[in-house]
Parts: C-alpha cells; sequence; structure tokens
C-alpha cells in the first residue's frame, strides 16, 4: 500500500468532516478513478478508509455507476478474505465516497515486484485464500473481472501473516435472481474489461464472460507467485491480448524446477484457453491444490460435473494412446471403448446393488446368536438410510456397541458406491469413522 501520509500537508481535505461523520485524517493513496483518505469514525472512535470518486469523473454517468456497482458488489459479500465495506453515499457537494474496513498491508503486486518466486507454500497459502474468496463471490453472483495482484492485499490478522484481502470490485459483473430484463448493463458485447496481463481469451476477444474467467486470472497469480514472472510477457498491450488468445503458456515448471508435476497440472488447467477445459470452479481449483483439505470442501461440486471431467480426462488419454499407436479418427475410436466400458460398469453396478443383503456376521462367517442385541432398525438405516446423515447416525449407533458382528456391515457401509457408473463412494460423509472402526473392531479379541 501507499505511504499513509502520502500528500496529508497539501490535501485539502485533510482535517475536513465528511457527512458529519468522518474525519480526514490523511491521504493513502490515488488511483485513475479516485482518491483513498484514511478517516475516523468521530462517534465509533474507529479508523477506516474512505475512497472519493474524483469530481471530475463524478459528472459521467458510466464511471459513477461503475463506482456504485463496487459498492452494489461488495454489499453482497461477507467473508474474511474480502475487504467489508460499510458505508456508501454522496457528500454535501456531490461527490460520491465509498468507506471501507482500514487495510495495513503491502499489494500482493508490491511483493511480487522484485521479480523474485514466491516460497510453494506461501504462494499456495495466498492462492487458496484467493479462491476461497472467489468461490464466495461467485456463490453471490459477483465476478470480479479484474483480478490481479494490485487488487490483492496481504494483511496480518491475529498474528496469522499473508492473509489475503481481495478489493475493487468496480467493474464487477452482478447476477441472481433480482435481475430483471431490460436492466441497465454496463458492459456491452465487443468490449473488453480487465487488465492484458491477466485477462482471460474470452475477455480478450470481447465475449460474454462467468466464473471461469476469474480462475484464469487465478491460474495467472499463481504462476507469476511460483515462477516469479507471468507466463505471458510482451512489449504492447495488443501483443500482450493476442499471446492470451493464442498462445499456450509455458509449463511453470520450466521456470520453477521445485514445483511438482501435480501443481504443473492445475495451473495448466486454470490457463486453459476454452473455458470448459478449464477448472468450473473455484472449489475445483482449490481441491486439485490441496486434495486432503480443499478435497473436503470441494465435496459440494456435483457428481455430474466430476463425472463429465473425469470422463473428459479419460478419452484424452485415450486418444493419445491410439494416436502413439497409428490409429486414425482416435476421438470417435476412444469415445466407442469409453462407450462400452460404461457399459459393462454399468451392468456390474446393478448386478452389485441387487446383490443379496450384507448381513451382520464375525469374520469367518459366524452367524449371530438370539442373545445378541436387537439393531434392526439401525441395520436398515445404514443399508437404505435416504440421506448420509441418517446412515451416519445409524452407524454411530453400530460402532458405539463395538460388536465385532457388525463388522461385515459397516465394512459394506465403507465400500458402497453410487452415482454416476458407481464412481461415487455413498458414505463419504462417515469415511473416517468407519475406518476408525473397522480397525479397531479387527483388531478386537
Amino acid at each position: 500500500m501507499t505511504d499513509p501520509f502520502l500528500h496529508s500537508d497539501i490535501d485539502p481535505l485533510v482535517g475536513q468532516l465528511i457527512e458529519g461523520r468522518y474525519r480526514v485524517l490523511a491521504q493513502i493513496g490515488r488511483g485513475g478513478m479516485g482518491v483513498v483518505y484514511r478517516v475516523e469514525h468521530v462517534t465509533l472512535k474507529k479508523e477506516l478508509a474512505l475512497k472519493l470518486l474524483l469530481p471530475e469523473l463524478g459528472r459521467s454517468e458510466e464511471l459513477a455507476r461503475r463506482f456504485e456497482r463496487e459498492a452494489e458488489a461488495a454489499a453482497r459479500l461477507s467473508h474474511g478474505n474480502i475487504i467489508q465495506v460499510t458505508d456508501f453515499g454522496r457528500t454535501a457537494d456531490g461527490q460520491l465516497f465509498l468507506v471501507m474496513e482500514l487495510l495495513e498491508g503491502p499489494s500482493l503486486a508490491e511483493v511480487l515486484a522484485g521479480g523474485t518466486a514466491l516460497p510453494v507454500g506461501r504462494a499456495l497459502h495466498i492462492e487458496r485464500q484467493i479462491l476461497r474468496a472467489l468461490e464466495h463471490a461467485h456463490q453471490a453472483g459477483v465476478v470480479h473481472r479484474d483480478l490481479k495482484p494490485d487488487n490483492i492485499v496481504l494483511v496480518e490478522r491475529d498474528g496469522e501473516s499473508d492473509v489475503v484481502k481481495l478489493l475493487d470490485f468496480g467493474i464487477a459483473k452482478l447476477s441472481g435472481p433480482d435481475e430483471t430484463p431490460g436492466a441497465e448493463v454496463l458492459t456491452q458485447a465487443g468490449m473488453i474489461y480487465g487488465t492484458p496481463a491477466y485477462l482471460s481469451p474470452e475477455q480478450a476477444l470481447g465475449e460474454p464472460i462467468d466464473k471461469r474467467a476469474d480462475l484464469y486470472a487465478a491460474g495467472i497469480i499463481l504462476y507469476e507467485m511460483l515462477a516469479g514472472r507471468r507466463p505471458f510477457v510482451a512489449t504492447s498491450a495488443l501483443e500482450l491480448v493476442s499471446m492470451h488468445i493464442t498462445q499456450k503458456a509455458r509449463p511453470v515448471t520450466q521456470a520453477a524446477p521445485l514445483v511438482t508435476q501435480m501443481l504443473s497440472d492445475a495451473v495448466d488447467r486454470a490457463l486453459e484457453k476454452r473455458r470448459d477445459d478449464r477448472w468450473q470452479d473455484a472449489l475445483s481449483f482449490l481441491a486439485a491444490l490441496d486434495p486432503e483439505g480443499g478435497g473436503r470442501q470441494a465435496r459440494t461440486v456435483t457428481v455430474g460435473g466430476r463425472a463429465r471431467r473425469a470422463s473428459r480426462e479419460l478419452v484424452v488419454g485415450i486418444e493419445r494412446q491410439l494416436a502413439a499407436r497409428g490409429v486414425r479418427n482416435t476421438g470417435f475410436v476412444a469415445r466407442g471403448i469409453l462407450v462400452v466400458g460404461a457399459l459393462f460398469v454399468l451392468a456390474g453396478t446393478i448386478l452389485w446393488l441387487r446383490g443379496p443383503a450384507v448381513t451382520s456376521s464375525v469374520p469367518g462367517g459366524a452367524a449371530t446368536n438370539d442373545s445378541a442385541p436387537d439393531f434392526t432398525r439401525a441395520e436398515r438405516a445404514i443399508r437404505g438410510g435416504k440421506t448420509c446423515r441418517e446412515r451416519k447416525v445409524a452407524a454411530e449407533e453400530l460402532i458405539a456397541t463395538q460388536d465385532r458382528r457388525h463388522l461385515g456391515l459397516l465394512e459394506a457401509a465403507r465400500d458402497r458406491r453410487g452415482g454416476f457408473l458407481g464412481l461415487e463412494k455413498i458414505n463419504g460423509c462417515m469415511q473416517r469413522e468407519l475406518e476408525a472402526a473397522i480397525r479397531k473392531l479387527r483388531g478386537a479379541p
């Protein structure tokens, strides 16, 4: 961030009271659209940041609407990694202002200014927070459209450093159920908004965009943090825009040898030219960066979406193998193989699901005796409960007995699959509990 006391001795607003409640302490930054001040709420005795639209720009209806758009977008969002906006209005002389939390820390652009790559762990720590912020914004119907290191500030919170704060939603795209036909649209087909270095191919072409444009920019940022340079560098904005449209980025491993292949593949996918080939949401990207921690959140992604991506990757893999063997029309042949394989899997899944019911039994096939407690209800629930939560409660009831006669039933619950072609574990919400119980029961006397 800029020196907190920059221009404080010459700015006529310093010391003035805005709207009767914000006393201007110092100018802390100046951008193309406005000036940012450190202010104090005179009643709450709390320091905040106040962004004031430049007077000459306030006469432009579009720029004024864009300033209002920033406030509108921020009002939808409440996330620890997104700047909090607390007030919006006009001064007595008609200037638009926006009040937000005061951030003390460097922008990511300042951190990367030296061209030195960040340690992989630090880069991933920052990127994960960016993706969580984007997921929240996208769920609220907000696409940032100008994601770049300048719009990411790193602050310290509760002893933790590099806490991401995403800001500047001035050209955000807003959507939601409250939109009506004929509502005002700030952007038009064929117009390009954003920063050339972080522009997605569809933005560069002036096409309609969605959240995947933000994920492309997030991929560029991660590449830059890992490699110390952006994947595309040019001498002019026009050349840079052209590179986003036509050139494939070099793998990040060529510039950063310590980056794992898995991480490099995740970045490559974020930078795909076709948006359908990229990560389809921030949680999927997050899961690829952190299979253990991120995967727990990524379970909210639909099964259908995961299956389609897995299917597409499988087709590509088969095509490559066929091409290496000189087979023509690899796409047609690969899809034929996949369809036949899917039919076999589907048939096997149906037979498995319709197989004999699993009965509680001890290892070796010993049947339960008549003196066993009556857990018929719990056994029925763990086999056929409508929700994973219902089945989990039943499983916990059986686990609590520590009775080895339930081992077979618990193993069946752990391994039960379903969904598209039986590719998903149905009882994913209790895999850890089941694994722990099975290990304990197997070792019981």
